[in-house]
């Protein structure tokens, strides 16, 4: 049996983590694959700890790892991801817990890993998506495409999976939001080739998520990779 981990940071999602959690059950149920869920708490400051505790004494599925201050997406995406290569995962599946990466199609992540390295969802950016959201996306698009060569329909989206034998070669140093954009030119600079999966579009508080002023680091991040790779 595949040893899958899934790695969810969470950062102030107590107004979304009921919810999320019993969908995540129900779902996990469905696939023994999945053997650990590591919650990474951010250092939040409403009820999300208590929720996530909640949890973890209902499954033995849960580690639950705390940042005592906020530290970033990025950060503690790594902080889940260091302890799931100690733990000999097989794959490693990234996602949100704010209910814009529903846990419905993680049956197609666990079925894509058994013949891709890398898998990452994508939503249909339509009239409903922000418009600097949707901006923004666009020309992370357009500048991967144009420095790295590489097409990906999503570059913000960050419910991805990653295999065992790309976890030498995917590290990140991204603290916060450019975490997604800097795994994909580490792909594009190895040549490494990857699936995507459509999932679906949601956007909930306009404050929530990336902002404007990250989207702009984000792409401002994109020519300093490049700089950085031809050195």
């Amino acid at each position: 049996m595949h040893k899958y981990y899934l790695v969810i940071p969470v950062y102030n999602e107590g107004l979304y983590l009921p919810k999320f959690l019993v969908s995540l059950e129900k779902n996990i149920n469905k696939l023994p694959q999945i053997s650990k869920i590591i919650f990474v708490n951010d250092g939040s400051t409403d009820n999300s700890q208590m929720l996530l505790a909640d949890f973890r004494n209902r499954t033995d599925k849960v580690i639950l790892l705390t940042h005592k201050t906020n530290q970033g997406k990025g950060k503690a995406m790594h902080t889940g991801y260091e302890l799931a290569k100690k733990k000999r995962a097989a794959a490693v599946i990234f996602m949100d817990a704010d209910l814009q990466h529903d846990p419905k199609f993680l049956a197609q992540f666990v079925s894509l890993l058994s013949s891709e390295q890398a898998v990452f969802g994508y939503r249909i950016l339509g009239k409903k998506t922000p418009f600097f959201r949707k901006l923004g996306n666009s020309l992370a698009k357009y500048l991967l495409k144009l420095l790295f060569k590489i097409k990906r329909k999503d570059v913000l989206c960050g419910f991805f999976a990653i295999r065992q034998e790309l976890f030498s070669i995917i590290n990140w140093q991204s603290l916060d939001y450019g975490v997604e954009t800097e795994i994909t030119i580490i792909l594009a600079k190895r040549k490494i080739d990857f699936t995507e999966v459509k999932i679906s579009t949601v956007y909930h508080l306009a404050n929530k998520g990336v902002s404007l002023f990250d989207a702009f680091l984000i792409l401002l991040g994109i020519p300093y990779l490049y700089y950085r790779s031809e050195k």
